[in-house]
């Protein structure tokens, strides 16, 4: 029943070969599971898969976009909002696109990678924007990314999708 859900967490994302020799890519969002043996089967079946944080040496279990597709249960509510502050969260619109098929209307994230700093206080004035000063998502992301401007390093902006 939630409307809003807000994620800090890392992002990653890799490019592989289909058997066909055919280059994708796919991004993933970690949970904070250290990784283990037990979930190769998830591995297996393209559902999740082990992946290491930039400047960690910790091995976590990071969600696939077809764990979202496969595993997650029940639907959205009406007009609800996902805010995933990460790097990566829009590398491959897969993950939004499998929200938005459990409902989801509105995703909000970085494609590329971001530094935390820049990410913080992005987040924060799109809090203030939408809680506060009561503007619409879209319209928030706009002015976020104007008064801020590109993350100083990455040169990334945060983006918005809407689902019908």
């Amino acid at each position: 029943n939630y409307s809003v859900i807000i994620l800090r967490i890392h992002g990653g994302k890799a490019t592989y070969r289909t058997s066909s020799g055919e280059v994708r890519k796919i991004n993933g969002l970690f949970t904070g599971v250290l990784w283990n043996d037990k979930y190769r089967g998830l591995k297996n079946s393209w559902l999740a898969t082990d992946a290491v944080p930039y400047g960690s040496n910790k091995t976590y279990l990071a969600v696939l976009p077809r764990f979202f597709l496969e595993e997650l249960k029940g639907r959205f509510s009406r007009n609800s909002v996902m805010v995933v502050a990460s790097c990566y969260a829009l590398y491959t619109t897969d993950i939004a696109d499998a929200l938005a098929s459990k409902g989801l209307k509105m995703f909000i994230g970085w494609e590329g990678p971001i530094t935390l700093k820049h990410m913080d206080l992005a987040l924060k004035k799109l809090i203030e924007k939408v809680f506060i000063e009561n503007k619409p998502w879209d319209k928030a992301v706009i002015e976020v990314n104007r008064e801020l401007g590109p993350d100083p390093l990455h040169k990334e902006y945060m983006k918005i999708i809407i689902y019908g």
